[in-house]
């Protein structure tokens, strides 16, 4: 069972990752291919990781403790699946889905919401 702030640098460990890969060129090579839904749906899913990433750099361990502890298993199985979804950015729905995933919990943690 991990610490509070170890599952709060798990959690900004990957969404760090996952802001790498969408900045990568193979992710604009899978994205450019998809239809414009796919594409609006991938960049504001970008801007909800840049957004999650500055609010848990910025939470207090100590103001956020109790709920990242409420939603340990969900950030564990959140971050495991976004990393799983990561190892082919081709498959582009699969990112974006377990990156929903992952923001929804992060939301519910830090003050932000997640779109989309």
């Amino acid at each position: 069972m991990p610490a509070p702030g170890e599952l709060k640098s798990m959690t900004l460990k990957e969404l760090r990752a996952a802001r790498k890969d969408m900045l990568s060129g193979p992710w604009r090579l899978a994205i450019k291919a998809q239809p414009a839904e796919v594409r609006r749906a991938a960049a504001l899913r970008f801007l909800d990781v840049e957004q999650a990433i500055l609010e848990l750099e910025n939470a207090a361990l100590a103001d956020i403790r109790d709920k990242l502890a409420a939603n340990e298993a969900a950030l564990i199985a959140g971050t495991k699946a976004l990393a799983k979804a990561r190892q082919n950015l081709a498959k582009v729905q699969a990112v974006l889905e377990a990156l929903g995933t992952l923001l929804t919990v992060a939301a519910k943690i830090a003050k932000f919401v997640a779109t989309g």
